[in-house]
């Protein structure tokens, strides 16, 4: 299925896929696809419609090399465990890393950012998380 919308004179092309996931991206510099493509996008995702890969075309169309990409890693519950960045497509270095862990009931225990590169590059930000309103209280109050 292909989806076109205009806003600020600029029309963006999108295809989604049965759960209506944007699968590819596509703008251009004018109202309508006569003109230049400017950036592109691609994306996948896991069964549950969990981003796994997502790509993105600086320099125009699906066929421009790679500028940016990302990966994302879920657990069994769907929270996103690591994300990994590559300034290239995603066979290249990877740039900027993330990674979070997370209790029984998915609430995010810690974080762990390494802008300098992948897992094992140093941590320059990090959060920990241990205040959690207990479920059962979230129900009562429906919060």
């Amino acid at each position: 299925m292909a989806e076109k919308v205009v806003e600020n004179g600029k029309l963006s092309e999108y295809s989604l896929d049965t759960k209506s996931n944007s699968i590819t991206h596509i703008y251009y510099d004018g109202p309508d696809a006569t003109y230049e493509i400017t950036s592109s996008y691609e994306y996948t995702y896991d069964a549950n419609g969990k981003m796994l890969t997502y790509k993105k075309h600086s320099d125009g169309d699906l066929k421009s090399p790679v500028t940016w990409s990302a990966e994302h890693t879920y657990d069994a519950n769907g929270n996103k465990l690591i994300d990994k960045g590559h300034s290239g497509d995603l066979n290249s270095a990877v740039t900027y890393s993330s990674e979070s862990t997370y209790d029984a009931n998915g609430n995010k225990l810690t974080y762990k950012e390494h802008s300098d590169g992948d897992l094992n590059s140093p941590v320059n930000d990090e959060e920990t998380n241990s205040d959690f309103m207990p479920v059962d209280f979230a129900l009562k109050f429906n919060i």
